[in-house]
């Protein structure tokens, strides 16, 4: 007979123990996917906290639209991470649709072409020697794991490439861009060991279509992603509006984990590689308090 292991802690289950696990779930527990749902959906489950049950790094960032400010704030909380010990090795994926500009602006020293399908489709993808040598390198050392607008091989999907990084010892941000809605982030949507961060532009217009986007996550993923998603609002001008962070506490300050700001920074404006050394020194701490709090 084959021993029933938890699955966290890899230790033998009693019968007794074995018996609760493999029983039905109870009605309207949040395992449980929608019962007026006629399709498939990702449904993410609600997990008690503790530290064998949620790693303390991996991320996942995405905009509430376009233009949000989603990679620079993927590649700001990977580089807070380079501060945290035991944390594994910081690496920024780019979870786009289609592959956006993570490898270009994340990578200032060592900029590489090869991309997440490239590493993918190596021998022994689960070594941190084949995730090296897809990775493009920060100042700080971070890895900057870009991707091309090809698909994934071998059927491969986020969920497989979470699990990957995961063996290689690797501390996952993955930059999911827009729409969140993306078929290709729903399995990291769907874990509840992957907290959510998403972006918003200081502008009313974006404040405005930030809703819809929090909506669709709590049809789709149950309330529990939404009320463990940091809002972040993105001053992305010396001119943004300074009332949109107070108006979206007001109104989703009891529904979502938090709203943070990254204030405007001359250096991410520039649209060129980030370099965290020339970062305004409100900048890197607003990113480590982000960071912080996502690892509570």
């Amino acid at each position: 007979m084959m021993t029933t292991l938890d699955i966290y802690s890899g230790t033998a289950l009693s019968d007794r123990d074995a018996d609760r696990l493999h029983a039905p779930v109870p009605p309207g527990s949040p395992t449980t996917p929608p019962a007026s749902s006629a399709r498939s959906e990702y449904v993410r489950v609600g997990l008690p906290d503790g530290p064998a049950l949620r790693p303390r790094c991996p991320m996942l960032v995405v905009g509430g639209n376009g233009g949000s400010g989603a990679t620079t704030t993927a590649i700001g909380i990977t580089s807070a991470l380079t501060q945290v010990e035991g944390s594994g090795w910081p690496v920024v994926v780019d979870a786009t649709p289609a592959g956006g500009d993570l490898a270009r602006r994340g990578a200032d020293e060592h900029r590489c072409l090869s991309s997440v399908q490239a590493w993918l489709a190596s021998i022994e993808p689960s070594l941190p020697s084949p995730v090296e040598d897809a990775c493009g390198f920060s100042s700080l050392g971070i890895g900057v794991l870009g991707r091309t607008e090809n698909h994934l091989p071998r059927r491969e999907t986020f969920a497989s490439v979470h699990r990957l990084l995961g063996d290689a010892g690797v501390a996952a941000v993955y930059d999911g861009g827009a729409p969140l809605q993306a078929n290709g982030i729903r399995p990291l949507l769907a874990d509840p060991r992957v907290p959510v961060v998403v972006t918003v532009a200081a502008r009313a217009d974006a404040a405005n279509r930030l809703m819809p986007a929090l909506e669709w996550l709590d049809e789709h993923c149950t309330e529990f992603v939404v009320a463990d998603c940091a809002v972040v609002v993105t001053h992305q001008s010396v001119h943004a509006h300074r009332g949109v962070s107070e108006h979206l506490r007001t109104h989703l300050g009891q529904w979502v984990r938090g709203v943070f700001d990254i204030p405007y920074d001359p250096h991410l404006a520039l649209g060129g590689p980030i370099t965290w050394a020339q970062l305004n020194p409100l900048t890197r701490t607003a990113y480590r308090n982000l960071m912080q709090e996502m690892q509570k």
